[in-house]
């Protein structure tokens, strides 16, 4: 019962803070039905509030505030890692990521400098950008996110300022586009006719059936099917913090919602909670975003001194790991979670062991190929220090890609597979 009832509480504080304490449902909005359990549209798409031990792990996580944080050494997490430099040339050359697919033997890319869509093999080779900036079919103005539906093999591209989908083959040629009445965070096809979607809550106050709600299911013609997962940031706090938070897994989908220490398993239409990280004193109070401004947020909870942290990364589980990254003091912390026997690596810092000659470095992992591959990426600037770091203390065995980095290239795809957790 104890266990029990601290995940009752972080439960809890989820609901608050979503729910805001004094927000209320709108229960004459059209098409909506309530279930004593959640919220239901159309008898489809359910919010269960249901915790017991057997559901849900509670995974307690050491207080960077209290206690700092165990150095990881790479060379006890990690058993293999190699390199992809993405070509650097004057039609391939970007700023940034803003989001990466990596599907079969195909590099997709959002470049966030640039608002560009680019294509690269799997061996980093430049192949081309996809679409162009421009009001036109197949055309896009701010692309701020992608995902590939291997139901039907096609490569879709968000709008998000044009408000509509774009539809390419997997080789990114453009077939057609369709409208989006809503504004959304990111999306994951369900199957060749369905998809889950993250939806943006202060840009859609406007539409009462969806207004409180975090997650919707759409057909093919982007038709809203069923929305689900109360919120109501909207109506508490004059901004709401925009990110993904639909991640497909080993167990099918999971979802966190922002600022929440919760993730989520979206199975048969139902919503339940099956991870609750308890961050002791880094845990964000229950009510912080009701009457907050951008400002305010920045000042109190998102800066150097601030003492909160957060799930910010992509969340990635296997039959064996759960990954993820928080966000504390505008820095990165590593958890790489073992469901087998309920061990972590948590750090901020990483180190490679001194005796070792291979260099290994981390960074957020953004994906898996399969079960036992995983992948990130990291600037050539970062990546180049590094390694001259690196070189200063020990002898390094590197190869011909890491040798012809220059500092000024484009990001480097990092692939991970890492040691299994024998305790």
């Amino acid at each position: 019962m104890g266990n029990q009832h601290k995940i009752l509480n972080y439960f809890c504080l989820v609901c608050i803070l979503y729910v805001c304490g004094a927000c209320t449902n709108n229960t004459h909005n059209r098409g909506i039905k309530f279930a004593e359990n959640g919220e239901v549209l159309n008898d489809s798409l359910t919010y269960m509030s249901m915790l017991d031990d057997d559901s849900v792990t509670l995974i307690k996580l050491p207080d960077l505030n209290n206690s700092g944080s165990r150095l990881i050494y790479t060379d006890e997490l990690i058993d293999s890692i190699w390199y992809v430099p993405l070509e650097t040339n004057k039609q391939s050359i970007f700023g940034g990521i803003e989001h990466l697919k990596v599907h079969n033997n195909k590099v997709y890319i959002v470049d966030n400098a640039s608002n560009s869509v680019l294509l690269f093999g799997l061996d980093g080779k430049f192949i081309k950008k996809i679409g162009r900036t421009g009001n036109a079919p197949g055309e896009y103005i701010n692309p701020v996110n992608i995902t590939v539906n291997a139901f039907n093999n096609r490569f879709l591209i968000y709008d998000d300022k044009r408000r509509k989908l774009l539809i390419h083959d997997l080789d990114g040629n453009f077939l057609q586009e369709k409208p989006i009445g809503f504004r959304m965070n990111d999306f994951v096809p369900l199957s060749d006719s369905a998809y889950l979607v993250n939806i943006h809550l202060s840009e859609n106050r406007h539409i009462p059936e969806i207004a409180e709600s975090l997650l919707l299911t759409v057909d093919t013609n982007w038709q809203i099917q069923s929305a689900g997962m109360p919120g109501s940031v909207n109506i508490c706090s004059d901004f709401s913090h925009a990110r993904d938070g639909i991640y497909t897994s080993a167990s099918g989908h999971l979802y966190n919602p922002t600022f929440s220490n919760t993730i989520y398993q979206y199975q048969g239409d139902t919503i339940v909670p099956k991870y609750v990280f308890d961050a002791g004193s880094m845990n964000l109070p229950p009510d912080f975003l009701c009457g907050l401004s951008f400002d305010e947020y920045i000042e109190k909870y998102d800066n150097p001194e601030a003492p909160y942290g957060f799930i910010d990364k992509p969340i990635i589980e296997t039959d064996t790991w759960l990954i993820t990254s928080f966000r504390f003091r505008l820095m990165n912390v590593y958890l790489f979670y073992s469901k087998d026997g309920g061990r972590y690596h948590w750090s901020i810092m990483h180190q490679m062991d001194p005796e070792s000659k291979r260099f290994a470095t981390l960074t957020p992992i953004r994906g898996m190929t399969d079960e036992d591959t995983f992948y990130g990426y990291i600037d050539g600037v970062s990546l180049y220090n590094e390694i001259q770091r690196a070189q200063e203390n020990q002898e390094l065995l590197l190869g011909d890609e890491l040798t012809q980095l220059e500092p000024d290239d484009n990001p480097v795809l990092i692939f991970y597979r890492l040691k299994p957790d024998n305790g």
